[in-house]
């Protein structure tokens, strides 16, 4: 949920400074994104192995 909050907070930002610091803002904002994405990708990933472990061991 703090992410949303964030992403007001630069938006609101975003208004009151001149362009090249918009850039920035939007690239922070970016790079934030694809971090958190890559994570919870991460994080499925490796549940799924969890899970997929359990099974294998829960069957032998």
């Amino acid at each position: 949920m703090w992410m949303f909050g964030l992403k007001k907070k630069q938006m609101r930002l975003k208004s009151s400074v001149n362009d090249e610091h918009q850039e920035v803002i939007t690239d922070t904002q970016d790079v934030l994104w694809t971090k958190v994405h890559d994570d919870m990708l991460k994080t499925k990933t490796m549940m799924q192995s969890w899970q997929t472990w359990r099974m294998t061991v829960k069957n032998q």
